[in-house]
C-alpha cells in the first residue's frame, strides 16, 4: 500500500506541474495489476484527474496462443488465480476443476514453482500444463511444465492447465 501511495504522490506532482505522466505496466494491466491499485487511488482521490488504460494483450492469452493451447472451448470455463500457497490449497483447486473440465490459468507462481512442480506430478498433469514465464519480453519460455528443468521462475510466470 505505501508503494503505491508512494507512486500516487510522484505522479499527481508532475501532472500539477503541467506535465503528462505514463505509467507503463510491465505485466497484465488488469490482472494482479499494480497499475490497477494506483489508478484506483488517482480515481478515488483524484478524480479531477482524467486517466486512460491502454490495454495489450495479456500474458495468458498470448502464452496460449503461441503455443495452439486452447484457453476455453465452448461450455468451458476459465478460471484465473493467483497461485496457492499450499500444497493442500493447490491440489483442492486442481481437483475440484478437473471434475467440472475448468481450464485453469495460475498466475504468479515464481516462487512456488517447486511445491506446484510437485503437485502437478502428484496429480499426474505436469506433461499437460503449460508454463509461460515473462512472456513477452526476450527472454521469454513457454513450454510445458515437465520440460522446465530450473529450481526458480521468475516473478512474471503462470501455468495453465487443460483437464482433457
Amino acid at each position: 500500500d505505501q508503494i503505491w501511495s508512494d507512486a500516487v504522490k510522484k505522479i499527481v506532482k508532475f501532472i500539477k506541474n503541467g506535465e503528462s505522466v505514463v505509467l507503463l505496466c510491465l505485466g497484465d494491466t488488469s490482472l494482479f495489476a499494480s497499475s490497477s491499485n494506483i489508478l484506483r487511488i488517482i480515481k478515488h482521490n483524484y478524480p479531477q484527474i482524467i486517466t486512460k488504460t491502454i490495454p495489450g494483450i495479456s500474458s495468458l492469452s498470448a502464452a496460449a496462443a503461441l503455443k495452439d493451447f486452447d484457453l476455453v472451448k465452448k461450455g468451458e470455463t476459465l478460471i484465473i488465480t493467483e497461485c496457492p500457497s499450499s500444497n493442500s490449497e493447490l491440489t483442492s483447486l486442481i481437483r475440484e476443476n478437473r471434475r467440472n473440465k475448468t481450464v485453469l490459468a495460475i498466475m504468479k507462481v515464481g516462487k512456488r514453482w517447486n511445491l506446484v512442480r510437485e503437485t502437478l506430478k502428484k496429480e499426474d498433469i505436469i506433461n499437460t500444463s503449460l508454463i509461460a514465464l515473462s512472456v513477452g519480453m526476450p527472454d521469454q519460455i513457454i513450454q510445458y511444465a515437465s520440460k522446465y528443468k530450473k529450481d526458480v521462475m521468475p516473478y512474471f510466470s503462470l501455468i495453465l492447465i487443460r483437464f482433457d
